[in-house]
């Protein structure tokens, strides 16, 4: 396994990331030694993400600690962001732009305000005049399989879950909560965001959705046709 020590300006200094040094309001403020964040390894992880797809990604192993022997390091994800689509296509807010000069910083403070306990690694940097974010790998993954959804009855179910889950994490951000991200109600913005009439808005997304997948299909048949016509498969 390769060790490798973080840069620093002083020869034969160790310094911790450059995230650490940034400190805002609310933010997780770390007391942890510098040789806890010594880079013993690092990984490029190419070919996932849906958004995010193409842009760089790093799993950064670090130290984590001394007292397990290795069993006790910590795998961080540095990843590249930009600018979220859906920002080009509603109303400009000068506000947002001021705030989220660093896109990293976006993602970073949503992370913060929709979680229950902030990874305490979560932040953010700048590499090559690009914006990247941190945060920990966790170990575990489990995600839903659509196979597993046998009729409607049970992805109605999945729905109301996910409702469930999202409205949670958004009323953990909003004035209510100490400490809270938000300076107002997230369901009332919501709300006016969705109009005087829910009926309507549940109409738009169930149209967009069909015309979606209706798209995804046609995209696909001609993937194929190309696929035959330069390989001959």
């Amino acid at each position: 396994m390769r060790e490798t020590k973080i840069a620093s300006s002083e020869p034969g200094k160790i310094t911790s990331p450059a995230w650490l040094a940034l400190k805002p309001k609310r933010w997780v403020t770390r007391s942890l030694n510098e040789e806890h964040f010594r880079i013993k390894d690092i990984a490029v992880k190419r070919g996932s993400g849906t958004a995010s797809i193409g842009l760089d990604r790093y799993y950064i192993l670090i130290e984590g600690g001394l007292e397990q022997a290795g069993e006790d390091d910590t795998v961080l994800e540095v990843k590249e962001v930009r600018a979220p689509v859906p920002a080009y296509f509603m109303p400009y807010s000068e506000s947002f732009w001021q705030a989220f000069t660093h896109q990293g910083k976006r993602v970073s403070a949503t992370q913060q305000a929709m979680h229950h306990k902030a990874d305490p690694y979560l932040g953010f940097l700048t590499l090559g005049g690009r914006d990247f974010y941190v945060r920990e790998r966790s170990p575990y993954k489990k995600r839903l399989k659509l196979e597993d959804i046998t009729d409607s009855r049970e992805l109605i179910r999945v729905l109301e879950v996910m409702g469930s889950l999202t409205a949670k994490m958004h009323a953990r951000a909003d004035a209510d909560v100490d400490k809270g991200i938000l300076a107002y109600h997230s369901e009332q913005e919501i709300s006016n965001a969705m109009g005087p009439d829910p009926a309507a808005f549940a109409r738009y997304l169930a149209e967009w959705a069909y015309g979606y997948a209706s798209q995804v299909e046609k995209d696909y048949a001609m993937f194929k046709d190309w696929v035959v016509e330069r390989y001959g498969l």
